[in-house]
């Protein structure tokens, strides 16, 4: 869809373009107050302008509010915009050294066969820039005014960067001062907008239009959501599976089955600005972390970073933040994700526990801990711009951390209470040894099984078809090999099969996924004959 950018006129046309304007709805739009006006005196000379979009579309507009001062002007267009054009959306705060760019309409740019608009592009200098009367302004590096491009005729025109929401306006184009040598070019290849945020400082209504730009929004979920308000699932990488399905299409939250560690992990909590759950996978260490969250700090921001190598930065930023909540947690699920990436040390923990109200809530998989722990060796110093941090340098920092962590351990076994409360609220759910597995292992097994090739697939039809049968023994090793060649010879008629595929197969299906689930598992039943199930 086209955005919808227009080459301003004057009713008459006769003093030709006026410079550049743009759509914010079907029924708004922006341009800079000296386009239609006398910034000097705040005169007003055209209330009335023409937009001229592409493909001859052309709608009239009328002055309803603006500020001399901050140059800009807000307009209403006389019919809807037509629906094949695209407003601009808006944008308030901006990211520094970000990369921008302005469509707009430099005139006399290419002549009569020229193209119908201009694209400049370069970075943001300045978010804080202000002129001598005291309106704020963004400065901007213009590298086509460098290679001397007259920007007269690209007043008005949006200033656009890439955001979460799509491409975005965060000022409109005002003043450039000209070379003294020459005034088609902008000195120092600099331009100056005026800021979005002036824009709807002064004209409120618009504020619905316009979403906020962070330095902390490119890192973490932003604006924080409080704990009460988080979805775990889609947020907090709690595992789903078809138990949870079932209440989350109901606009439920799935029951929690209260764990035997609970009461010592409120304890580490209130004691200590960093917790981490430690475990082997699939114990339910996320979900639990969840619901200490919950309990406990259910009006407290959760910050959740969305790029692991940004870690620092993102602490960073959030010791400047200005509008910083007054209790804030730090959510690093998997924190290995940040460890290995050698960006989280010691020094950015300690620079977070300075922040007031700050605090820690991760996980960490068993494997992940010896693999982090595993070199003892002494810390080299390194130019960290130099080369990417070695194993011993990650291992090193790595228990750093961990001797700064309340750590809590999650058995991934039930304990009798637990399975009792896991049954009475998933009547339905068959358990095995192991709570967050239980949840898990079927989907990925079925997952697993539609995968594998047709000999693994055929062994474990067979054992289950004899379970189906109504057979109350596990089937033995020899009945399985028997069943296996009609099952195999079904699926690859054209094969015959061998004792050697048939040992193949069973092996990998009896490989684990998790600790205690597999597509068959070997039994004993104490005669000595093996057996599987």
């Amino acid at each position: 869809m086209e955005p919808a950018i227009a080459c301003l006129y004057a009713p008459d046309e006769e003093t030709g373009p006026r410079g550049t304007g743009f759509a914010i709805s079907p029924d708004l739009a922006l341009t800079a107050f000296h386009c239609i006006g006398n910034r000097s005196s705040g005169e007003i000379q055209f209330t009335k302008v023409r937009f001229q979009f592409r493909n001859d579309i052309a709608l009239e507009a009328e002055y309803i509010a603006g500020n001399p001062k901050a140059d800009f002007a807000l307009l209403r267009f006389s019919t809807p915009l037509p629906s094949d054009l695209r407003p601009i959306g808006l944008a308030s705060g901006v990211i520094e050294r970000s990369q921008y760019r302005a469509i707009g309409f430099p005139v006399g740019y290419g002549g009569e066969n020229g193209p119908d608009r201009f694209t400049v592009q370069g970075t943001v200098t300045d978010s804080k820039a202000r002129f001598n009367d005291g309106s704020p302004a963004l400065q901007l590096l213009c590298l086509e005014s460098l290679a001397e491009l007259s920007l007269h005729g690209l007043s008005g025109a949006p200033v656009l960067v890439a955001t979460r929401q799509g491409e975005s306006a965060i000022g409109l184009v005002r003043w450039n001062r000209p070379r003294d040598s020459d005034d088609r070019f902008a000195t120092g290849a600099t331009m100056f907008a005026c800021p979005i945020a002036t824009i709807i400082e002064q004209v409120p209504d618009i504020r619905p239009l316009v979403h906020e730009i962070s330095p902390i929004a490119e890192l973490a979920t932003f604006p924080f959501p409080k704990a009460k308000d988080v979805d775990g699932y889609d947020l907090l990488r709690v595992a789903l599976s078809e138990q949870v399905d079932r209440f989350r299409t109901q606009g439920k939250r799935p029951p929690y089955v209260p764990r035997a560690k609970d009461a010592e992990l409120d304890a580490a909590l209130r004691r200590s600005f960093f917790v981490l759950i430690t475990g082997p996978s699939k114990a339910g260490k996320t979900r639990a972390a969840y619901e200490l969250l919950l309990r406990n700090l259910p009006e407290s921001a959760v910050v959740n970073p969305l790029k692991p190598e940004s870690i620092r930065e993102l602490i960073k930023q959030l010791e400047v933040l200005s509008d910083r909540p007054a209790s804030l947690v730090l959510w690093l699920d998997d924190i290995e994700r940040f460890l290995f990436t050698g960006r989280l040390t010691v020094i950015d923990l300690n620079q977070l526990s300075r922040i007031p109200g700050a605090t820690i809530i991760g996980t960490l998989r068993n494997e992940a801990w010896q693999r982090l722990r595993q070199s003892t060796g002494e810390n080299q110093e390194r130019d960290s711009k130099s080369r990417p941090p070695t194993t011993e340098e990650i291992s090193r920092a790595a228990r750093e951390i961990f001797a700064r962590a309340t750590t809590v351990t999650l058995d991934d076994e039930m304990t009798a209470d637990e399975k009792a409360a896991a049954q009475k609220l998933y009547p339905n759910l068959k358990f095995s040894k192991g709570l967050g597995e239980s949840f898990i292992a079927g989907p990925e097994l079925k997952a697993l099984f539609d995968r594998s090739k047709n000999s693994i697939r055929s062994v474990v039809q067979a054992a289950c078809d004899w379970a189906r049968a109504g057979m109350l023994k596990p089937i033995e090793h020899d009945d399985l090999a028997a069943l296996f060649e009609t099952y195999y010879k079904e699926a690859e008629p054209l094969w015959d099969s061998s004792p050697q595929e048939f040992q193949d197969a069973l092996r990998e299906a009896r490989q684990p996924i998790v600790r205690y689930s597999a597509m068959l598992i070997p039994m004993d039943l104490g005669d000595g004959k093996e057996c599987a199930g």
